[in-house]
């Protein structure tokens, strides 16, 4: 089981690149214990048991993961959303516009659906971001006491107001049930995020930017980069740039590691 599961989308804090190398360390430790700090998952549409696996470290050995005794389950998601003409958690690109719906779970709160806002915010960055601006939310009728839908426009590219496809990428739902504390919420599909998918007319041929990996230093150890219609030859180059003088990161442009 923890030699090949991958860590779950709901769980925040963690980054697996291969089966044994992950990130960060531990926060603090002592002769009988390791400790994690930042951590959080995100609820699903149902309740869902997690099982915790550790591996002691030293050899890369994706068998060396061992389970440690009892889970911790997660109640389930008072909210879930789902995209109307979908019924899922996806939108293709080509739209300039679709529906959003938001529905709350027998007796999952007590809040007036009517006080319920809703914002899209890229995934990468929390509830409390302002809205995405190349997205406008409107309307926000109320369907029955536990189900609330909203309008969703794309436009507002470099300060056009006009109507335009909107940007692929995947973004989070969030729902503040008072108005005011924003906080994400799956969709009923079990998916943590709004996926927007692209059409071939929005998206470059070549490598994604902005991915990370992780490896082991002294050791030879092979990494993947996701890209679109990637050719079988390509001239593309991957460069290591050591770090600056103060720690940080090189311009792209300096003497490659």
């Amino acid at each position: 089981l923890c030699a090949e599961a991958p860590s779950p989308a709901a769980v925040q804090g963690l980054r697996c690149s291969t089966l044994y190398t992950c990130t960060p360390r531990p926060t603090s430790t002592t002769a009988q214990a390791a400790t994690w700090a930042g951590l959080s998952i995100h609820a699903d549409p149902r309740a869902t048991a997690y099982r915790v696996c550790y591996h002691p470290g030293g050899l890369e050995d994706r068998y060396g993961w061992h389970l440690v005794p009892g889970a911790i389950t997660i109640a389930q998601s008072a909210l879930a959303f789902t995209v109307v003409d979908d019924g899922g958690s996806s939108v293709i690109g080509s739209r300039e516009e679709f529906e959003l719906r938001v529905h709350r779970a027998l007796f999952g709160s007590f809040t007036d659906a009517g006080d319920w806002e809703v914002r899209l915010v890229r995934a990468h960055f929390g509830c409390e971001i302002l809205q995405e601006r190349s997205m406008v939310v409107t309307g926000g009728t109320v369907e029955d006491v536990d189900t609330k839908q909203w309008d969703v426009s794309c436009c507002c590219a470099y300060g056009d107001q006009s109507p335009r496809e909107c940007e692929d990428g995947e973004y989070k739902v969030c729902v503040a049930e008072d108005g005011e504390t924003y906080r994400p919420i799956p969709a009923a599909d079990g998916s943590q995020t709004l996926t927007i998918h692209p059409t071939n007319s929005l998206i470059d041929q070549g490598l994604f930017s902005g991915q990370r990996a992780s490896a082991r230093a002294g050791r030879t150890q092979r990494v993947l980069f996701k890209g679109y219609d990637l050719p079988q030859a390509t001239t593309g180059r991957l460069a290591l740039m050591a770090p600056g003088g103060d720690g940080g990161l090189p311009e792209c442009g300096g003497a490659a590691a």
